[in-house]
């Protein structure tokens, strides 16, 4: 059985002594219990002359901290798993606002929000974001969309949408047409042959065959591209 004495004791009242027994000393600061004959008869001869100290300063007893250890860094690692899944549930939340509500994905917003949760002492997390957002909600940048108004022509049709595709435009009628074609800011131009010349919104027109209210369709070059355009009949006291 290991011998418990003082160990940094003996290596102060004696350490000649300790460096010769040294080798037998543990980790634990016991001393092994099998020690060469002189050495035991010294180190008896030692604890005889200092039994009243080493009584008094008894080694710490050893504590095995390895599960406490794995303890510790087992909450460390949920803590951190914890963490790292408040924040993406953060980050799922402002990119849906973004993908859904408008809100701007810009550095203005990012530095708004993280300075608010850095001001409040806030971790992130769906919470938090949602607090942040609510707080902001005047501050930060929303891409507010122009809803477009259509307005109802004399003879009771709708407008047509600025942006109106071609297959809109063939199925609508005149009078929608040279709404259209106004509101656009197109100039007037007077129904000639197929193929030829004709003044439209793109230079170089060339007016083609077309049927029903339109009188033709004028492709026009327009950045390189031939786009069509349609060519609207006109009145004999239009020029």
């Amino acid at each position: 059985m290991p011998l418990e004495i003082s160990t940094e004791y003996l290596k102060e009242s004696d350490p000649a002594l300790y460096e010769s027994l040294k080798p037998y000393i543990h980790a634990d600061g016991t001393v092994d219990d099998v020690l060469p004959a002189a050495h035991m008869t010294l180190l008896r001869q030692w604890v005889m002359a200092h039994h009243e100290v080493i009584e008094k300063v008894q080694p710490a007893p050893f504590k095995d901290t390895h599960a406490d250890d794995m303890k510790r860094i087992n909450e460390e690692n949920q803590a951190r798993r914890q963490r790292e899944a408040d924040e993406q549930q953060a980050i799922a939340y402002l990119q849906g606002l973004v993908n859904k509500e408008s809100l701007a994905d810009c550095p203005e917003n990012r530095d708004l929000i993280v300075n608010y949760l850095n001001e409040c002492n806030l971790p992130a997390s769906l919470k938090s974001a949602q607090q942040a957002v609510a707080a902001l909600k005047d501050k930060l940048i929303w891409i507010r969309e122009e809803v477009e108004v259509f307005g109802t022509l004399p003879n009771g049709e709708p407008q047509l949408s600025i942006n109106a595709s071609e297959s809109e435009m063939k199925r609508a009628s005149v009078a929608q047409l040279r709404d259209l074609s106004a509101r656009r800011g197109e100039g007037r131009v007077r129904v000639l042959q197929a193929g030829t010349a004709v003044a439209f919104k793109f230079p170089g027109a060339i007016l083609c065959a077309g049927s029903g209210p339109l009188q033709g369709i004028a492709l026009g070059r327009d950045s390189g591209e031939w786009t069509p355009a349609f060519v609207l009949p006109l009145d004999a006291s239009e020029s």
